[in-house]
């Protein structure tokens, strides 16, 4: 004769996707439970956020003996309202129950909670040793600390460019794990030519931020003497119409092969970021008659020097019939 079965199932051990999710629209977890009379024959679970007994998201659901889910759609608690994906920062929870052949149902199992983290940590500001250094074996940064909310820091990565933060690789990405400075050494760096140390940081859920980049260093260089700016050309003068272009270059005095790089700028604002180009075209269709500042910036291994000049654009006159 079959025995009555009255002890409920063992509380189901439940088991999330680890400490953090960079997802807001999905949560999973699966679970276990076991029943040695009449066995499992229904599992049910629902999502709490903020602590196991926080405010419920997804409303007691059933999945029959599966044991595993994936939920998509969060309900709030009135069970009415569809929320557009998990609160950034908040930590979730899930609850499971077992009902046995004889409709007894567990007492509730809980995962250890999971963190929601969709944002990636803060840029960095990367200093290097300066314009030049004489070694080509070794290069030295440092870097501002990143942040974030949600789940910390989990690491740092560098890499190390030639010519531009985007150029050739000399070293591709290493992680050097929480310390905020490198020193590289066992480099090959061809003499003369500029370096770039990128950084980024990691989170603890996973995510990289975006990468900050030193302003270069060229290696094998000892030169200590910058370049000096004497002038600007165009030169103020009734010759400048709005709605034409001008190329704006400058005269530089340099008594050292150390290669030079320009940075053009108007009214503040750079139009011709760092670069070898010695000039640059400026094209004024759509910018209004008035005053306007030009900035050149020019520098090398030993140093930079920055010139400003002030121009009026004229108002074109009209033709003569």
């Amino acid at each position: 004769m079959w025995a009555a079965d009255g002890t409920p199932p063992s509380i189901p051990m439940v088991i999330d996707d680890g400490i953090y999710t960079t997802s807001n629209t999905s949560l999973h977890a699966s679970w276990s439970s076991a029943d040695g009379e009449s066995g499992i024959v229904e599992y049910q679970y629902q999502i709490r956020q903020g602590s196991p007994s926080g405010s419920v998201i997804v409303a007691w659901t059933s999945v029959g003996t599966t044991t595993e889910a994936t939920r998509s759609g969060f309900v709030s608690g009135s069970g009415k309202t569809q929320v557009n994906g998990l609160t950034n920062g908040v930590t979730c929870f899930w609850e499971v129950k077992a009902r046995n052949g004889e409709g007894l149902w567990s007492a509730s199992g809980f995962s250890d909670g999971i963190t929601v983290d969709v944002t990636p940590p803060a840029v960095v500001a990367v200093t290097d040793d300066g314009p030049s250094t004489p070694s080509t074996t070794t290069l030295h940064a440092t870097w501002t600390p990143s942040s974030d909310q949600q789940s910390g820091i989990g690491r740092y990565l560098y890499q190390i460019t030639r010519d531009s933060p985007s150029g050739a690789l000399a070293v591709d990405w290493t992680p050097i794990g929480l310390s905020t400075a490198v020193t590289r050494t066992g480099l090959s760096l061809t003499s003369g030519a500029r370096y770039y140390i990128n950084v980024k940081a990691e989170n603890g859920a996973g995510l990289q931020g975006p990468v900050g980049s030193s302003d270069g260093i060229v290696a094998g260089e000892t030169d200590t003497t910058p370049p000096i700016l004497n002038s600007i050309f165009p030169f103020p003068g009734p010759q400048l119409y709005a709605g034409g272009t001008f190329t704006i270059s400058v005269s530089v005095t340099d008594t050292d092969p150390s290669p030079l790089e320009y940075q053009f700028s108007v009214d503040g604002v750079v139009k011709q970021a760092w670069g070898a180009a010695s000039s640059y075209a400026w094209v004024t269709s759509t910018i209004m008659s008035g005053p306007h500042t030009l900035l050149a910036e020019v520098r090398d291994a030993g140093g930079s020097d920055a010139l400003a000049q002030s121009v009026y654009l004229y108002l074109m006159p009209p033709e003569l019939p």
